[in-house]
């Protein structure tokens, strides 16, 4: 497995009162990261009036308890654990909040995991992952939002989605309304590609070729780089953004033979419905 570094930046914008993003890195130098592979996340809370905070921060410990719990047995758990860690995270947002309606307090999730060589992305909502690659930047995940499906059903283009005032609404979340479902993405990473996690306040201000351009260098400088560009192009929510550097390890291949690797903007592999613990 490569070296990977990471770096976040958020800020609450010029509306909002709260910051309610949330946003994890886990020490790549920690032992659990040689074992467990490393983890970083980025949730979206919602709810006003701090409550969302309460949402996305449950989020992220109910998936790091899960996802650091012991060892997997193989890299092919992966998907499975990172679907197990969110349904954990979805329980925890509503022993937080105290609520389990469509008002209640909830969240969005967006994960990458990196073992052997792998990436894995998960999400639920519209926070996204993308990839940049040799100067090219690809959207990894697919949004779980009205507007989404609208596009995927041939009912809108891309550019009346971008400017859709139902832009917002959620066809899944964390917390609210009924059961979710995760999607996992898999691929095989290569050195010095960046993996990078946002918020709809960013990718909702940002093309692809503004993440490949501002993705190189240390990952730290390049996530403010993110916000910042965000802000000044208008961004009224809260924005964050966490940006992942992953360095080439000791030569030895990743072994993909039973974990479907998707190119970047591929659809979505599926695991099987048993739980893998890590």
């Amino acid at each position: 497995m490569g070296m990977v570094e990471g770096g976040a930046a958020r800020a609450t914008g010029p509306v909002r009162a709260h910051n309610e993003d949330t946003y994890r890195l886990v020490d790549p130098a920690a032992p659990r990261v040689r074992t467990c592979g490393y983890l970083a996340l980025l949730a979206d809370g919602m709810g006003g009036h701090g409550q969302g905070a309460v949402a996305s921060d449950a989020a992220s410990d109910g998936l790091y308890a899960r996802f650091y719990a012991e060892p997997p047995a193989t890299v092919a758990d992966l998907p499975a654990l990172l679907r197990a860690g969110i349904r954990d995270a979805e329980a925890a947002v509503r022993a937080a909040t105290g609520a389990d309606d469509a008002r209640a307090p909830g969240t969005t999730l967006v994960a990458a995991a990196i073992r052997d060589d792998l990436l894995f992305v998960a999400n639920v909502g519209d926070s996204r992952a993308y990839l940049a690659r040799d100067g090219t930047a690809f959207q990894l995940t697919r949004d779980h939002s009205l507007v989404a499906a609208q596009v995927a059903a041939g009912l809108l283009t891309p550019a009346e989605a971008h400017t859709s005032g139902q832009r917002n609404l959620l066809t899944q979340a964390l917390g609210p309304g009924g059961e979710t479902e995760a999607d996992v993405f898999v691929l095989a990473l290569q050195p010095e590609d960046r993996v990078i996690l946002c918020s709809d306040g960013v990718h909702g201000q940002l093309a692809p070729a503004d993440f490949a351009a501002l993705a190189g260098g240390d990952p730290e400088a390049a996530s403010r780089s993110l916000v910042d560009l965000a802000l000044r192009r208008g961004a009224t929510d809260n924005v964050s953004a966490v940006v992942l550097r992953y360095r080439a390890g000791d030569g030895t291949p990743a072994s993909a033979a039973t974990v479907a690797a998707t190119e970047p903007g591929a659809a979505a592999s599926r695991a099987s419905g048993d739980d893998h613990r890590c």
